[in-house]
């Protein structure tokens, strides 16, 4: 059978009101801008389309992001220093770059399906108040047991 090589993720708000950091999603590479207009604007050219991108402008994301440079995360092998053995856990700089463009400091996170509670920890680091609901027994052991600040964690089990 074919490999799957992505994993969908949602993102939801509970009105139109929502934030969008779109500065968080896609970080700019400075050196990447090598064109100078005339007006002084740093830019460089696409290479689908050869349209100009203005470094001050940045470039709007889309729903698929491809990772290949050094600096993007990868999946989490077995010798990463924040796996905890879930299966489908994810990396932090993944939830970190979700959760600063969906919320801002003070804002709730809600993770329904928290798994090894990797968003939960990412929202406590970055001073978002956070919710982490999971119905499987070993998630919830995990998320106890996690190396993290937590100070007020609440869990139940049921």
């Amino acid at each position: 059978d074919l490999k799957r090589k992505h994993d969908a993720i949602f993102r939801y708000s509970k009105s139109k009101d929502y934030v969008y950091n779109e500065q968080c999603i896609m970080p700019l590479n400075p050196e990447r801008y090598n064109k100078e207009a005339p007006d002084g604007r740093r830019y460089f050219i696409r290479g689908d389309s050869g349209k100009k991108c203005y470094l001050d402008e940045g470039i709007s994301p889309d729903d698929v992001w491809t990772f290949v440079r050094e600096k993007d995360f990868r999946a989490l092998n077995s010798m990463a220093k924040e796996r905890v053995g879930y299966p489908t856990q994810k990396p932090e700089a993944l939830l970190e770059r979700i959760i600063r463009a969906s919320s801002n400091e003070g804002d709730w996170v809600l993770d329904p399906f928290c798994g090894c509670g990797t968003a939960i920890v990412v929202a406590h680091k970055l001073n978002r108040r956070w919710i982490g609901v999971d119905i499987n027994r070993t998630a919830y052991e995990i998320t106890k047991g996690r190396e993290v600040a937590l100070d007020k964690l609440l869990i139940f089990h049921c």
